[in-house]
């Protein structure tokens, strides 16, 4: 059973949906509402809007929309109790207790996640009482604080963790689902994570989802990562994100690095605002993550072979993102865990200070490791290497500065930058075409009147003139019919509460695409009045077609057949109708 209506208004209330969202979208004011842009596609044009009044968000690009639960939910990828849990929890209310009829969802992952925290806490304990993992530690001049902060721990040898799980008589088959004990070919069960340090990889919530396991001594290989789980998803996670995603905001800038150790140990030196990619090459998921906070990233991967062309392959996909590239460059064999605790905290700030510009990057990488770069062949294959990251600058004088270094560096001509360019840019990719199946037109008269309905005054004057001939098939009608039928129940109706009642999807995009539109939002009575005679109109005219196509069929089949006299007089009726209805000034 889930919680009732009463506890989930309650919750939504309590959390402003402008307040929650501009924790993770800058958001600034435009008229009645707040745009920005969207979190959940790739854009340069904020279409991403957030009313205050109606507590609902919408992206006209994407057509994604709701409410702060809604939101909460793509955001943070959770499931609706999980997300009504979530939300309750900022704002200090109380969960629902079984004795008064309600009671939390058993369909959620709170079994998994209490499981991954008793085994955080098993892998703590087991490394303040074993002294070979904590001088490993100290060894990396890893501080007891920061052992806390990020809740490192130890895996010990055998399957103890296994024999943990029997003593508290912990469920087995959860424990496998976690990834956190495997089974082997003959279907014995063991312990995952061996002698190893273990880090905890939480979600942007704070909640240990994985673990990262690095080996201690000879054991292979270094690092271990949990398998894909119901609950983790390497590719949409990024290491560290819970504790650096206020300061990467605060700061408008995020450092990318690849090793955990690489994350912990700046982290520890004060650059609050680092990440890792969780030991996996950059994903597109983990971008869209990464643009929810800011659009500028410091990549700061290892300085050897092959730092160097993950950070090459990083730099496309970071700009293909919409996000801007610069990129720390290293003593040969350096990373910034090494380079920290060799240089120093201040040699790393003075390093991301001097991180050169993406295409930069990418254009010194392409010289330096190609055979001729100067000559015949060179330039053109240099030129067609750096054109793939020049097309994805949008403004024209910034991509311009940069057609003029790459032609500079080369010793050729702007002009021939810019054809490469131009032949680039023409190579159309397809593009997604977001939800042209829910692109229905809506006219003002509708949306006017709709708005109209919703407002705790003018609803009920107006409700009588709206009858099921006036909303007869509009796009709009079950919009219309969901809002009559809660007037009909004497609740007063809201964009929350009809999207609640709302089954379909194209219908609930139309009615916050119609709620989020100002230019529909009158409190004028003449303009509203005038709506609904517009609308009479349109189903007058729409009843003198039906029945003229009626007369044409029975002509065909009988011209002197009795039924077409009625039909002349049904059309004589809404005729006359038609003409009153242009006449008259107002409505009774």
């Amino acid at each position: 059973m889930g919680f009732d209506e009463f506890y989930i208004n309650q919750v939504r209330d309590s959390n402003k949906i402008e307040d929650v969202v501009s924790g993770y979208v800058r958001l600034k004011k435009s008229g009645q509402n707040q745009i920005g842009l969207c979190p959940f596609h790739n854009e340069k044009t904020p279409s991403f809007n957030v009313s205050q009044s109606k507590q609902i968000f919408k992206c006209f690009g994407c057509q994604e929309g709701g409410d702060v639960i809604g939101f909460v939910r793509l955001m943070e990828n959770l499931s609706f109790p999980d997300a009504v849990k979530y939300l309750a929890e900022k704002q200090g209310i109380p969960l629902p207790s079984e004795q008064i009829g309600t009671s939390i969802p058993t369909q959620d992952n709170s079994q998994l996640l209490s499981l991954m925290e008793v085994a955080q806490e098993y892998f703590s304990e087991s490394l303040r009482s074993n002294s070979k993992a904590s001088s490993y530690l100290a060894q990396r001049k890893i501080s007891e604080e920061t052992i806390e902060r990020f809740g490192l721990g130890y895996a010990p040898p055998g399957n103890r963790f296994l024999r943990m799980l029997k003593l508290k008589d912990l469920p087995e088959p959860l424990a496998l689902k976690c990834g956190l004990i495997k089974k082997s070919d003959g279907g014995q069960a063991y312990d995952n994570f061996r002698e190893r340090i273990t880090i905890p990889i939480r979600d942007s919530s704070g909640r240990v989802i994985a673990f990262g396991g690095r080996g201690l001594g000879q054991t292979v290989p270094k690092y271990l990562n949990s398998p894909d789980t119901v609950l983790y998803k390497k590719s949409f996670h990024l290491f560290a994100l819970d504790l650096a995603r206020h300061e990467i905001r605060r700061r408008e800038c995020v450092i990318l690095v690849e090793g955990y150790f690489d994350c912990i140990v700046p982290f520890q030196a004060g650059f609050r605002n680092i990440v890792a990619s969780l030991g996996t090459s950059l994903t597109r998921h983990q971008i869209k993550l990464l643009r929810r906070y800011t659009r500028q990233v410091v990549l700061s991967y290892d300085s050897d072979e092959a730092g160097l062309k993950a950070a090459h392959r990083c730099i496309e996909l970071l700009m293909e993102g919409g996000l801007r590239v610069n990129v720390v460059q290293f003593p040969e064999e350096s990373d910034p865990d090494t380079f920290i605790n060799k240089y120093g905290s201040k040699a790393f700030r003075e390093a991301l200070m001097k991180s050169l510009p993406g295409i930069d990057f990418v254009l010194d990488l392409c010289i330096a490791q190609h055979r001729d770069a100067f000559g015949p062949r060179g330039k053109p294959e240099i030129v067609e290497q750096v054109s793939s990251l020049l097309k994805q600058i949008e403004n024209r004088i910034e991509r311009s500065e940069y057609v003029s270094r790459v032609a500079s560096r080369l010793q050729i001509s702007p002009e021939l930058v810019l054809q490469q360019l131009r032949r680039f840019r023409s190579r159309k990719t397809p593009k997604l075409q977001y939800l042209a199946k829910y692109q229905i037109e809506v006219r003002p008269a509708e949306a006017i009147l709709l708005h109209a309905l919703m407002d705790p005054e003018m609803g009920p004057r107006l409700k009588p003139l709206v009858d099921s001939d006036l909303i007869k098939g509009l796009a709009t009608q079950k919009i219309f019919e969901k809002l009559l039928e809660l007037w009909e129940k004497e609740r007063q109706p809201d964009i929350l509460s009809l999207r609640d009642g709302m089954e379909d999807k194209p219908g609930v995009d139309l009615l916050e695409n119609i709620s989020l539109n100002a230019s529909f939002q009158t409190q004028n009575e003449t303009i509203i009045l005038e709506s609904i005679r517009s609308l009479k109109k349109l189903q007058l005219d729409e009843e003198k077609r039906r029945i003229r196509q009626e007369i044409k069929i029975e002509e065909k089949s009988n011209a002197s057949s009795p039924l077409i006299d009625e039909l002349l007089e049904k059309l004589q009726n809404v005729e006359h109708n038609r003409i009153l209805l242009d006449q008259r000034e107002e409505l009774a």
